[in-house]
């Protein structure tokens, strides 16, 4: 009974130390993706994709602005206007 105790220990030991090696090894993200400011998501009107506001094709229409995913859509919308 004894043995089976020390073997039970050592095996705990050993899951503990895998479990704490494993966490270690987990990717971070570094300060400047942390920092970085949380971007707009914009819908394109034609294709209805959804794209970051600073890759977007923009066209200002009075007071709106439209984001378009392509040069594509940007002028199927425009042609459809």
């Amino acid at each position: 009974m004894k043995y089976v105790l020390q073997l039970a220990g050592a095996v705990l030991i050993l899951y503990l130390l895998i479990l704490l090696l494993r966490g270690d090894r987990k990717k971070k993200p570094s300060s400047a993706a942390r920092d970085a400011p949380l971007e707009e998501i914009k819908r394109d009107p034609v294709c209805g994709t959804y794209l970051p506001e600073s890759q977007a094709i923009t066209l200002k229409r009075g007071d709106r602005i439209l984001y378009f995913c392509s040069r594509e859509c940007l002028d199927r919308y425009t042609r459809e206007e």
